[in-house]
């Protein structure tokens, strides 16, 4: 009976153990910390090889890599449009 017991209480052990490991190596991939990631940044923009500092906030997907940056623009009727709009390579 105590051989029993002993390796019930054993296996009872590996299985905490197990179930703790895999919780925490779950906890860590991209998935659990979200699809996208949010920065607010300062860059340079060139315009005319003029350097201007602009500041922006830009969504990156964790999953595809795609980037977008939060933009609004007033419309020629006067209303506020807010979206995210691509970053394209040039």
């Amino acid at each position: 009976m105590n051989r029993t017991l002993l390796a019930l209480c054993a296996t009872l052990v590996v299985c905490v153990v197990a179930l703790t490991l895999a919780k925490a190596q779950t906890a860590t991939t991209p998935s659990a910390q979200g699809r996208y990631l949010l920065y607010n940044l300062e860059y340079a923009a060139y315009s005319n090889s003029t350097a201007v500092k602009e500041k922006g906030v830009f969504r990156i997907d964790t999953q595809t890599g795609e980037t977008k940056e939060f933009v609004e623009a007033l419309t020629a009727d006067g209303k506020l449009v807010s979206k995210w709009m691509a970053v394209e390579d040039k």
